[in-house]
């Protein structure tokens, strides 16, 4: 499989719990569902592209690369629901972030061989 189609299936994986995750945790306060699951899908191109293609550029030891990767995948989704959704305030717009990071990185784990 191609590094390609690693990170297609990975984006998918992301995709799909980080929209149950952070939909949940974004409620309805935050709008309609179709709303919050565009808002995460935008959340997902921003950051994970970089995390897959950019961030590898830096040669960093897997550790550090870890902390980066997901500093900047918890930040820039955090950003997004922020500005997408005011009306909820930056405490809910960071937990949701965090839970959905925190869920797709750990499910990630159980699912990658």
């Amino acid at each position: 499989m191609s590094y390609l189609e690693q990170w297609a299936r990975a984006f998918g994986w992301t995709l799909g719990i980080e929209w149950v995750v952070a939909g949940f945790v974004l409620g309805a306060v935050a709008g309609a569902l179709p709303r919050r699951m565009l808002a995460v899908l935008l959340a997902q191109c921003l950051s994970h592209p970089a995390v897959w293609f950019i961030l590898p550029e830096l040669g960093l030891p897997r550790v550090p690369y870890l902390l980066v990767a997901e500093s900047w995948a918890l930040l820039s989704e955090w950003l997004l629901y922020s500005l997408i959704f005011p009306n909820i305030g930056w405490r809910r717009s960071l937990l949701a972030a965090t839970a959905a990071n925190a869920a797709s990185y750990l499910l990630g784990l159980c699912l990658v061989p």
